[in-house]
């Protein structure tokens, strides 16, 4: 059977009208025209990388690279580590950060803009400003890298907690970033009318969706020991809960 073939059929099988049921993502294998080769279920062509990568995710500048099945908990423990390391040290500067501005409050008054500088709320000098200061000194001083590192690690720290929980929240549904991007709008029901007849519903499931505990055992591992910890770790494929 060739690649043409194999994609036809496929495409039929998904989106056939008498099916009261669309599966999402895919259980069926599909041809990728860039690559001209056959792909498992749930692979997706990346453009930076010219390449397919199973169970893909996104396209990551910070690692300059993919994220998907193979490297997908690695990436999560990165995400989770840096917010870990900036929480520690927003927890370690914020009570001596609160003290420097309010003592900076009552030494220059409260205001937006700032008092000295004028820069803003947290009142940093300007970049050619402390340059000189630096070029001076021979070292910056100790408050203006308290107002700008704690507020630095403190948006780092919440930016990578929402990141992290949501990539928790889609291995806990089954999915991928760009699966839930290019998931169908359902009712509360589950059900959708995209792809169908005009007023007529169907039922969206996910066929590799083994329930909340399952999904994040098969990315993240069984072992409470292991889960945290920058070991190696072979994830367990996706499987299909449908028969094919």
């Amino acid at each position: 059977m060739n690649s043409e073939k194999v994609e036809t059929e496929q495409t039929q099988r998904f989106h056939d009208s008498t099916s009261p049921i669309i599966y999402h993502p895919s259980p069926y294998r599909s041809h990728c025209k860039s690559c001209e080769m056959e792909r498992p279920p749930r692979a997706h062509h990346c453009r930076i990388c010219k390449r397919c990568i199973v169970e893909y995710d996104h396209h990551c500048p910070w690692i300059n690279g993919c994220i998907g099945y193979n490297n997908y908990r690695s990436f999560l423990l990165l995400v989770f580590y840096v917010m870990l390391g900036c929480t520690y040290g927003s927890l370690m500067l914020g009570v001596d950060f609160y003290n420097m501005m309010k003592k900076r409050i009552q030494l220059h008054g409260f205001s937006i803009m700032g008092a000295e500088h004028r820069t803003g709320l947290l009142d940093l000098p300007l970049p050619w400003t402390l340059w000189k200061e630096y070029k001076s000194n021979g070292r910056i001083p100790e408050d203006v890298v308290l107002r700008a590192a704690f507020p630095f690690m403190l948006f780092v720290s919440v930016v990578m907690c929402w990141f992290f929980m949501s990539h928790l929240k889609l291995i806990a549904s089954g999915l991928t970033t760009l699966e839930q991007v290019a998931r169908p709008e359902t009712d509360s029901f589950g059900y959708t009318t995209a792809f169908n007849p005009p007023n007529e519903r169907r039922k969206l499931v996910n066929p590799f969706d083994h329930g909340p505990r399952k999904n994040l055992q098969r990315v993240m591992g069984t072992s409470m020991i292991r889960l945290v910890l920058p070991l190696p770790s072979n994830p367990t494929p996706s499987t299909c809960n449908k028969d094919n």
